[in-house]
C-alpha cells in the first residue's frame, strides 16, 4: 500500500469520525432546544434559570455544529486538491 493510499484512508477516517461528532451534537443540540423550549423551563422565580442555560447550550452546541459542518467540507475537499499520486 503506496503512501497515497494510506492519505486517502487517513482522510477518510477523520471524516468519518467528524461526522459521528456532528450526528452527536446535532441530537444534543436538538434536545438542549426542546428543553429551552419545553412549556416547564419556565422560570417559576428570578433564581430559575433552567431554560437559559438551555437555551446558552443549544446555542453553543449549534456553534460547535456548524464549525463540524465546515471541517467536513474542507476534509472531503481536500484530497481532490493536495492528495496527489507521488
Amino acid at each position: 500500500m503506496g503512501l497515497f493510499m494510506l492519505k486517502i484512508d487517513l482522510v477518510y477516517n477523520v471524516s468519518v469520525q467528524l461526522q459521528r461528532q456532528l450526528d452527536t451534537l446535532l441530537h444534543a443540540s436538538h434536545q438542549a432546544h426542546q428543553s429551552a423550549t419545553h412549556c416547564e423551563s419556565k422560570a417559576e422565580n428570578k433564581y430559575d434559570t433552567l431554560g437559559l442555560e438551555a437555551a446558552y447550550l443549544a446555542h453553543g452546541l449549534s456553534v460547535r455544529a456548524q464549525q463540524l459542518q465546515r471541517a467536513i467540507s474542507v476534509s472531503e475537499w481536500q484530497p481532490r486538491r493536495v492528495m496527489s499520486p507521488l
